[in-house]
C-alpha cells in the first residue's frame, strides 16, 4: 500500500495513525465523514476531496478505512469506482467482490436514511460543494 485514507472523525481515530504512516512512508489522507447519512458540516468537502485520490496514479495502492468499513468506506469506495468511469452494477459487484457485508449495506433499505448507494448517485449528479 502506497496510502491510507481515514474517514473516521478525528475524535474517534487511532491519534497514531498518521505518525505510524509517515515512518513507514504511507502517504496518510484524512477525509472524515461524519457518519453514514453525512450530517456534518465538513462531509462534502471531504467527499469532494475523493477525486483527488483517482489523479495519484496507477504506481498507487489506496487503502479507504473507517470504523467498521461497512457504511463510509463503502459509499467512499462505490464514489471513487464510479467518477473512474465504472457503471453503477460493475462498481457495486466490485464493493461486493471486495467486501460482501459492504455491498449490502450499500443496497439495504433503511426508513431513517433510505439506501446509501442512492446518497452515492446522488453526490455523482449534485456536485458535492454545492451540497455543503
Amino acid at each position: 500500500m502506497t496510502d491510507v485514507v481515514t474517514l473516521q472523525r478525528a475524535d474517534e481515530m487511532a491519534s497514531w495513525l498518521p505518525s505510524a504512516c509517515e515512518t513507514l512512508g504511507i502517504v496518510w489522507h484524512h477525509l472524515p465523514l461524519s457518519g453514514r447519512r453525512l450530517a456534518g458540516a465538513s462531509d462534502m468537502q471531504s467527499i469532494a476531496k475523493l477525486g483527488d485520490l483517482l489523479v495519484l496514479g496507477a504506481d498507487h495502492r489506496i487503502v479507504l478505512h473507517c470504523a467498521a468499513g461497512m457504511h463510509r468506506t463503502g459509499l467512499c469506495l462505490y464514489l471513487l469506482l464510479r467518477r473512474a468511469g465504472a457503471a453503477s452494477g460493475e462498481a457495486l459487484a466490485l464493493v461486493e467482490r471486495a467486501r460482501p457485508v459492504t455491498a449490502h449495506e450499500l443496497t439495504k433499505q433503511t426508513r431513517r436514511s433510505g439506501r446509501l448507494i442512492d446518497v452515492a448517485e446522488e453526490l455523482l449528479v449534485v456536485p458535492a460543494v454545492a451540497r455543503s
